[in-house]
């Protein structure tokens, strides 16, 4: 059978593949093979059926036979292209393509998929020179013309791309687009001229005053106005090249004519501040009023319908005063003007956002204003246009510094009108937010200052933003700001299990994952309970990282069918999108964790080692940027100005490229020395840079440990005396750990291997034992002081990774010694093996301390000032059941406390005592 044989053979195939009868699929293929076993066709659906059946090394192996036989038949192509897409096999499909175009030049369907294949793996050149052989064969079709310089402009944005070279490309795109013809030239359309436009302002000193003569002529007008995307490109090129005049005037045409956009509003600001800078002073005062008189009368015309005017009028007050010219006079003052839109838009939820920025802008006596007249405010919450308005008068008062200093006081009372107001929202959709959320996260916000003024040990405040987030969670389900807080604050009390229930309530979908996915997963090996067989943080990692695969195989087809409908100005954002996906900083952070928390189950194999090493050489790309993407905006920020709500519920620093550089590194080296003892790297070796400002203490501490322990786990060179080698290991012990060795060995004089010189020649076994036992004495400390209890596990799991990773790096020293003797003659070995016997027993010391502070913990004395501390958010005779409320809250939250504290005992216990699920 051919490749062009009868549909009718094949359609049982196909039929099978549709409806996933994978393996009846598979068993058509084999048997019509046995007829025509040449036949490509059935074999290029074979490899798709092998892969759907999850045979992999099968699939690519059906793959790797027929492309032996160059194919050129497009059913085969394509099937086979489909097949090494989703087995990552990017480039063979690229090859497979070429090498079909070269022997059949003339195929224009070819070509046009040789130029995709090209296109899904970002290889700009090649594509740009099959999509200019495809403009000169095919004179008529001019998108190859527009492809080809596509794919040029592209190339010059690409980071490898030579600098000498950008210009060069740039310069082609513009010659190609310059020889159409007038009815298919980029004025023929509005994604043709943006990508005109994009090309000339990507040189490194932007062709501005082309791009004015290209949107000025008039057909570039034209497009202009049925492009808001264009439009917004004229008017900022136009302002660049201080073009003021004719931005006024344009702008005050649209105005005119109904436009409503803040763009435009925004360029008419920008053009008269330009005017006015440039100008003498009276008729900068002149053209100012002149200004004010049109924003202001549009804005009595639009009344509360449209906020652009108002706003405006806010915008011109501020770019006039930060001009600091004291000869302009303009009829409204900052401080009125910020009057003027609070008595119009205090009763709508975005007021206080919308004025914020203005805010900033005042000095101390228009703040003194500003302050006045919001104390005058009345606070009433017995409608819902009142209720709107004390909120935003709370928000300011709070932004502004300008409320009493009492933050419990003040969280108590917000809470108590939350209460009051609650029943406002009764009769709306349980998926409808309730119209009095923003006062608990109001009253949350002030127990979490409370508790930050007062050290952040006294747990007391926390625990009432707990309970009054709950309660706001019960009536109001979709509120995102509710649960994070939420989370974030279960997460520093040790209830990670509560944590993770909040954040699968907000049934978070795509991107999403990378931009919100850092609340629950940031440092998470420190709640992992994958020691004690729980791999539900690990589960989480896994399907937060989804997106990641599913930019690379969604993110190129989507970038195809952009080249296929000309929508040439989103080709930018989906490289961009695809670019931010692909270096992620948040992916690469929960990477390491997954590998964190991986070991504790599987500990690395001699068999195994390499495939880790590889993963984590393809996370290694030295100073590559990491973007970040992650969200913090998202938290209700309702703390006084400068203090942010998400660095005060933040379990340790924020994690940065540096906290990514710090752990990769220590996982390579520990890794690449316990496969190769002769490993080495100056990158890998050298100091990590950075301050370690985004590492915790306990995470410092494993660092020095990390790199003292690589130090004296050294390859051998020769041999010495065991004594000698046994010093080296155990210098200044004494007794002790070092007694045990000797006393284990065959004699004091036997040869055993030598320790190679290191990075760090002073660093002995014995200062990596010293440094594990500053991390445990630190959990000691944090279990019976104040601290946090999430700092209490992190510095457990610390102690817990130190112990992963000597053996790890102790693995380079078996099954048998270099000299050929036996472990149990091995001095060297032997003081490994009380080292390690030693660390283990750290190990069960702190699981019996862990066990001992979840009990104590969730003693009746506790509970008992827990329902006491609840007890002032509310009146008894009006909301009673609010205390049975808080109990249940309670005993939840002790509920998943201690068994997280008494999970990871019985986990720490599992690593020392040698019984990790899969060990």
């Amino acid at each position: 059978m051919s490749a062009s044989a009868d549909y009718k053979k094949l359609a049982s195939i196909y039929d099978a593949l549709d409806s996933g009868a994978h393996r009846a699929a598979l068993q058509t293929c084999n048997k019509l093979l046995k007829k025509n076993p040449k036949s490509q066709i059935i074999r290029a659906l074979k490899s798709l059926a092998l892969y759907r059946s999850g045979k992999l090394q099968d699939a690519s192996q059906e793959c790797d036979e027929v492309l032996k036989e160059h194919p050129t038949d497009h059913d085969v192509l394509s099937t086979l292209a489909l097949t090494l897409r989703q087995l990552t096999r990017h480039g063979d499909a690229v090859n497979m393509y070429e090498d079909a175009f070269k022997k059949t030049p003339n195929n224009e369907e070819l070509g046009v998929q040789t130029f995709f294949a090209n296109i899904r793996v970002g290889s700009w050149k090649a594509a740009q020179q099959i999509s200019l052989k495809l403009s000169k064969a095919y004179l008529s079709n001019f998108r190859y013309v527009f492809w080809s310089a596509t794919s040029a402009y592209l190339q010059a944005g690409d980071p490898a791309t030579a600098p000498a070279v950008k210009p060069m490309l740039l310069t082609l795109a513009l010659r190609m687009l310059s020889q159409l013809p007038p009815a298919q030239d980029s004025l023929s359309s509005p994604e043709k001229l943006s990508l005109h436009i994009e090309i000339l302002l990507s040189y490194d000193e932007p062709k501005l005053q082309d791009a004015y003569d290209l949107l000025s002529s008039e057909r570039g007008r034209s497009l202009a106005r049925f492009s808001l995307a264009i439009e917004e490109r004229r008017s900022e090129i136009w302002l660049k090249l201080k073009k003021f005049p004719e931005e006024k005037e344009l702008s005050e045409k649209k105005l005119a004519s109904g436009d409503r956009n803040w763009l435009t509003f925004l360029s008419y600001v920008q053009s008269i501040t330009g005017l006015c800078s440039s100008l003498e002073d009276e008729p900068s005062t002149s053209l100012a009023n002149d200004a004010f008189s049109l924003l202001s009368s549009l804005a009595s015309k639009d009344g509360e319908t449209e906020r652009g005017a108002h706003l405006a009028v806010l915008e011109l007050s501020t770019s006039i005063k930060k001009l600091n010219k004291d000869s302009i006079t303009i009829p409204q003052p900052l401080p009125d003007a910020i009057r003027a839109y609070f008595d119009l838009f205090s009763n709508k939820p975005c007021c206080f956002e919308d004025l914020k920025p203005y805010i900033v802008e005042l000095v101390d006596e228009e703040k003194e204003a500003v302050s006045s007249f919001l104390a005058s405010q009345k606070l009433s919450v017995s409608t819902s246009n009142e209720l709107r308005r004390t909120v935003n008068v709370i928000k300011f008062v709070r932004y502004m510094q300008l409320g009493s200093s009492d933050e419990l006081e003040d969280g108590v009372r917000y809470f108590q009108m939350y209460l009051t107001a609650l029943p406002l929202g009764r009769n709306l959709p349980t998926t409808e937010l309730q119209p009095a959320d923003d006062l608990a996260l109001l009253a949350a916000n002030c127990f979490v200052q409370s508790w930050a003024d007062q050290g952040k040990r006294n747990l007391a405040p926390l625990h009432q933003a707990m309970v009054v987030l709950e309660f706001a969670s019960q009536h109001s389900a979709t509120n995102f700001q509710v649960r994070l807080l939420l989370i974030r604050i279960y997460i520093l009390l040790g209830a990670y299990s509560l944590a993770v229930q909040h954040y699968k309530k907000l049934d978070i979908k795509s991107v999403q994952n990378e931009t919100l996915s850092h609340f629950i997963l940031s440092r998470a090996t420190s709640f992992s309970l994958a020691n004690n067989g729980d791999l539900s943080v690990l589960e989480e990692a896994v399907l937060a990282s989804q997106i990641y695969q599913e930019n690379i195989n969604d993110t190129p087809g989507l970038l195809i069918k952009v080249f296929l409908n000309e929508k040439y100005s989103q080709i930018p954002g989906f490289i961009l999108f695809e670019d931010r996906l692909d270096r992620s900083l948040q992916r690469h952070l929960v990477k390491i964790d997954q590998l964190r928390m991986r070991l504790l189950v599987e500990p690395p194999t001699h068999e195994t080692l390499p495939a880790e090493i590889e993963d984590l050489d393809l996370m290694h790309f030295g100073d590559i940027v990491r973007h970040d993407n992650r969200d913090y905006s998202v938290l209700p920020h309702y703390q006084r100005r400068g203090i942010s709500v998400e660095e005060q519920l933040s379990a340790g620093p924020r994690q940065t490229a540096h906290w990514y550089s710090v752990f990769l590194k220590i996982y390579l080296r520990a890794m690449n020395r316990a496969f190769d003892p002769a490993f080495s790297s100056p990158m890998l070796f050298s100091p990590s840079r950075g301050d370690g400002h985004d590492l915790t203490e306990g995470e410092a501490l494993l660092e020095r440990y990390s790199d003292v322990l690589g130090s004296c786990l050294h390859p051998p060179s020769g041999s010495v005396n065991a004594k000698d080698v046994t010093d080296k290991y155990f210098a200044g012990s004494g007794a002790g750990v070092r007694s045990q060795a000797l006393a284990n060995g065959k004699g004091a004089n036997g040869d055993v291997p030598s320790v190679a010189t290191s990075e760090r020649d002073s660093a002995t076994l014995d200062d990596a034992l010293q440094l594990v036992d500053e991390l445990t004495q630190k959990v000691t400390r944090s279990t019976e002081g104040d601290s946090l209890p999430w700092e209490v596990l992190h510095s457990a799991t610390l102690a817990q990774e130190a112990f992963v990773l000597f053996d790890i790096q102790s693995h380079q020293f078996g099954p048998v010694g270099w000299n050929g003797k036996s472990k149990k003659t091995d001095p060297l070995w032997l003081s490994i093996k009380a080292a390690r016997t030693t660390i283990c027993e750290k190990l069960k010391t702190l699981a019996s301390l862990l066990q001992t502070y979840a009990t104590s913990h969730g003693s009746e004395e506790t509970r008992a000032k827990f329902i006491e501390d609840s007890n002032s958010l509310y009146s008894e005779e009006e909301h009673g059941e609010l205390s049975d409320f808080a109990a249940t809250v309670w005993k939840n939250y002790l509920h998943a406390r201690q068994v997280m504290f008494e999970n990871m005992s019985n986990g720490l216990r599992n690593i020392a005592e040698e019984k990790r699920p899969n060990a």
